[in-house]
C-alpha cells in the first residue's frame, strides 16, 4: 500500500482535512483515485447514500467483464478465496458520533481506533482502551461456550447482532458448524414461541392484513437500495410447532443469517419478511402481549390477494431479489409456489430444499453402501409425513431415480406414503380439493390400506425410512429393527425439526438395528458411542443449510428465472460430490458445516450451469460465458468460481476503515 494511501486510510491526513467541508470532494476523490491505482481489481467503493448503512463493493454480474474472471484453476480460486486479505476496505459513512455507534452495520465498539475516534466525532463517547477485533471475538465466544443454556446463548448472540453487526457474523461465519444451531434450528424454535417476550429492536419488514393496498408504497420505507435476497413466512407453519403467526419472523431472521454465513451474502442487502394475516392459535389470540394480529387468519381469495401484492411490491422495488418462502402451511406453501415461479425469482425451501438435502442424503447413503446414484432406481421408500415437506422429497427423489433410467411410472410405485391417517391407497375417497402432487403417490394396492406402519414394512421389504411428519416419536424399536431385517444398511431419516419433533434419535436407531443404520436427521444428534467411547454410528444431519445458501447464490448472480426443479435437483447431486471416500468409509454422507462457503460455491455452481442447459443466459456475463458450456466446461466451472467468491460478491466480517463525506449541495443534515 503506497504511503498516500496508507495515510488517507489511517487518518494522517485525513483525520485534519475532512473536518473541512471545502477540501472534502478532494480528499474522497483522491482516495478513490489512490484506491484504483493501488488495487486495480477492485472496483471503486459504493458510496452510499444518506439512508444507507454501508456497501462496501458493487455488485459483479454486469459491472465486470467475465473475462477478467478467467485464468486462474479451481484450486487457485478456492485457495485465493480462502486467503484473500479482505480488510482492505474501505467505508464511507454520512454518520458521525452517536448516529455512527448506534448504527450495527458500521459500529466497531471498542475496536475503533484512535484515528477514527478522532475523525468520526466519537472521541470522548467511548472507554479509552483500544480493542482489536481478534480480542473482542475471543471474549464473545468465551461468554458463549460458558453459557450451558442454548437460549441463552441465542440471547447473547441477537443482542451482539443488534449492536455489532461485522462481529456478530465474524463470530458465526467462524464458528459456523458450533452456532448454526443456537442461530437456527433448534435453537431458533425457542425464540420463536418467545419472539413477543424477547422483541427489542425491529429487524426487517412487518406486512399485515392492515396494509391492503400501501404494501407498494411500505417497501420504501426500508432503507437499503439494493436487496439480494428475501425470506418471507406467514407463520402459519412454524417448524413443528405449528400456526404462531407473527412469531414466524423470528424463523426467517434465522435464515438470512445463515444466507451471509453460508453463502457470503452481504447483511444489508437481505431482508427477512413476514406478511401477518392473523393466527389461529388460540393461546396467541388470548395474549395481551403478542405483538401480531388479535384475529383469525385470512383465508381464501383475500388471503392469495393480500400475498399478490406483498409479491408484487417487493418485485417493484428490488426486481432483481431472490425471494425464499418459509414456513408456509402446506395447502398455501405448494400453491403460492407455482402461482409465482415463473414470474418471480421464488424457490421454497420446506419444498425444495428439504427436498434436495433428503436427495443428496440418499447419494450419499447409496455410495456409503458402495453403489453409485443410479442405483436409486432400486431402492423402496416409506415416506412418513404428506405434508409439502413430505411430498416435496418424494417428488424429488422420483425425479432423481427418473433421471437414471426409471419410467415416471414405475418410480412413483417405490414409494409408500403414510399420513395421519396411515398408508395412502385407492381405498381411501379423494379428499375435497385433491390428491394434489399426492396423487401420483397413491397406491392402487387397497389391501394395505388396514395395515400399520411395521407390517407394511415387514410385507414390502422397504431400503429406506423417512420421517417428515413433526410429530415426535413415531418409530418404535419394532419399526426400527423391521427395517434392519429388510435391509442390511437401512436408511434411516427422522428428518422434522425441532430435535424433540423427530421420529427416532440416533441412539435409538443405532441400538435397533445393531449399528448398521445409515442415519440423517434434520435436527443435530451426537454420534453414538460404545463404552469405549468409540464411535459406532454417525449421527449425520440432513440440514437444508447445505442447500438454500448456495441456490440462492446462484439464482441471485445469474439472474435465474424460473429456478426450476431440474436446478434443485443438480444442486442435490453437487452436494453429494462434495464428500470424501475418506468420510463415506465412516458413515459420513455430508461434509463438514464448517466447508459451508466451499459447499455453496459448488451449489451454485451446479445450479447455475442447470440453468444454463436450460437456456438462461439472463445477465452480460453469463451469456459471453454460454459457449464454455459446451467447449470447456472445466474453464466455465472455474470462472463461475472467481465470480461468486470475488469480493464483489462475498462478504468477509472484518472490520472496514471508515471515512466521512459530508453533504453535497442541497442536501440537509439528518445526523450529528
Amino acid at each position: 500500500m503506497s504511503k498516500r494511501l496508507l495515510e488517507l486510510v489511517l487518518g494522517r491526513a485525513a483525520s485534519s482535512s475532512l473536518s473541512s467541508a471545502k477540501s472534502l470532494p478532494r480528499q474522497v476523490s483522491s482516495l478513490n483515485a489512490l484506491w484504483r491505482r493501488e488495487y486495480t481489481s477492485v472496483p471503486d467503493p459504493v458510496l452510499d447514500d444518506a439512508s444507507e448503512p454501508v456497501l462496501e463493493y458493487a455488485s459483479c454480474d454486469e459491472s465486470a467483464p467475465a473475462e477478467e474472471y478467467l485464468g486462474s484453476t479451481w484450486q487457485e480460486a478456492e485457495s485465493n478465496h480462502n486467503h484473500a486479505d479482505h480488510s482492505r476496505k474501505i467505508s464511507i459513512t454520512r454518520k458521525l458520533g452517536r448516529d455512527l455507534l448506534f448504527d450495527p452495520y458500521l459500529n466497531k465498539g471498542t475496536a475503533f481506533p484512535q484515528n477514527e475516534r478522532e475523525r468520526l466525532h466519537i472521541r470522548g463517547l467511548l472507554p479509552p482502551s483500544e480493542m482489536s477485533m481478534k480480542v473482542q471475538y475471543e471474549r464473545i465466544m468465551k461468554t458463549v461456550r460458558a453459557e450451558p443454556e442454548p437460549f441463552r446463548k441465542w440471547i447473547i448472540l441477537s443482542t451482539l447482532q443488534e449492536r455489532n453487526m461485522t462481529l456478530f457474523y465474524h463470530c458465526l461465519v467462524n464458528n459456523v458448524a458450533e452456532l448454526a444451531p443456537i442461530i437456527y434450528t433448534p435453537t431458533v424454535a425457542l425464540a420463536c414461541l418467545r419472539f413477543s417476550t424477547v422483541f427489542r429492536r425491529p429487524r426487517g419488514m412487518f406486512f399485515s392484513a392492515m396494509d391492503r393496498g400501501q404494501m407498494a408504497s411500505m417497501v420504501y420505507n426500508w432503507p437499503i437500495e439494493e436487496v439480494e435476497v428475501i425470506v418471507v413466512t406467514d407463520g402459519s407453519r412454524v417448524l413443528g410447532l405449528g400456526d404462531l403467526g407473527l412469531h414466524g419472523m423470528g424463523v426467517v431472521m434465522g435464515k438470512v443469517d445463515l444466507y451471509v454465513a453460508g453463502a457470503g451474502f452481504y447483511p444489508a442487502r437481505t431482508l427477512p419478511c413476514v406478511i401477518d394475516v392473523g393466527t389461529n392459535n388460540e393461546r396467541l389470540l388470548g395474549s395481551h402481549g403478542y405483538l401480531g394480529l388479535q384475529r383469525r387468519r385470512m383465508k381464501g381469495k383475500r388471503y392469495v390477494e393480500l400475498v399478490d401484492e406483498f409479491m408484487d411490491a417487493v418485485k417493484l422495488r428490488w426486481p432483481k431479489a431472490v425471494i425464499q418462502f418459509e414456513d408456509f402451511e402446506t395447502k398455501h406453501a405448494e400453491m403460492l409456489l407455482k402461482r409465482y415461479r415463473n414470474n418471480f425469482r421464488v424457490f421454497n425451501d420446506d419444498i425444495q430444499g428439504t427436498a434436495a438435502t433428503g436427495v443428496a442424503a440418499v447419494y450419499g447413503a447409496l455410495a456409503v453402501r458402495g453403489k453409485g446414484p443410479e442405483a436409486i432406481v432400486n431402492e423402496k421408500f416409506i415416506m412418513c409425513g404428506a405434508g409439502s415437506a413430505g411430498v416435496g422429497v418424494a417428488n424429488a427423489l422420483r425425479r432423481a431415480m427418473v433421471k437414471h433410467g426409471a419410467t415416471p411410472e414405475a418410480a412413483a410405485r417405490q414409494f409408500y406414503v403414510f399420513d395421519q391417517k396411515g398408508l395412502i391407497t385407492s381405498a381411501r375417497p379423494t379428499p375435497e380439493e385433491g390428491w394434489g402432487s399426492l396423487a401420483r403417490f397413491v397406491r392402487p394396492d387397497a389391501a394395505l390400506a388396514e395395515k400399520s406402519l411395521l407390517e407394511v414394512i415387514q410385507e414390502v421389504g422397504p431400503s429406506a425410512l423417512i420421517g417428515l411428519t413433526g410429530s415426535g416419536k413415531l418409530w418404535d424399536d419394532k419399526v426400527l429393527a423391521a427395517m434392519a431385517k429388510s435391509c442390511d444398511r437401512p436408511m434411516i431419516f427422522p428428518m422434522s425439526n425441532p430435535t424433540d419433533r423427530a421420529e427416532c434419535t440416533a441412539a435409538e436407531a443405532a441400538e435397533s438395528t445393531q449399528n448398521r443404520a445409515i442415519f440423517a436427521s434434520g435436527s443435530p444428534f451426537d454420534d453414538v458411542t460404545n463404552e469405549a467411547g468409540e464411535r459406532i454410528l454417525v449421527a449425520n444431519q440432513s440440514n437444508n443449510f447445505y442447500i438454500f445458501p448456495g441456490v440462492g447464490l446462484g439464482a441471485q448472480v445469474a439472474q435465474i428465472l424460473p429456478i426450476s426443479n431440474e436446478q434443485l435437483l443438480a444442486a442435490a447431486e453437487a452436494l453429494a460430490a462434495c464428500t470424501s471416500k475418506e468420510e463415506l468409509e465412516q458413515g459420513i454422507i455430508f461434509p463438514p458445516l464448517q466447508q459451508i462457503r466451499r459447499v455453496s460455491a459448488r451449489v451454485a455452481i451446479a445450479v447455475i450451469k442447470q440453468s444454463m442447459r436450460e437456456g438462461q443466459a439472463n445477465t452480460n456475463t453469463i451469456r459471453k460465458l454460454m459457449p464454455l458450456l459446451y467447449t470447456d466446461e472445466e474453464r466455465l466451472d472455474q470462472t463461475l468460481l472467481n465470480i461468486i467468491t470475488s469480493p464483489h460478491q462475498t462478504y468477509e466480517p472484518d472490520y472496514a476503515s471508515l471515512v466521512y463525506r459530508g453533504l453535497g449541495k442541497g442536501e440537509k443534515s439528518t445526523s450529528r
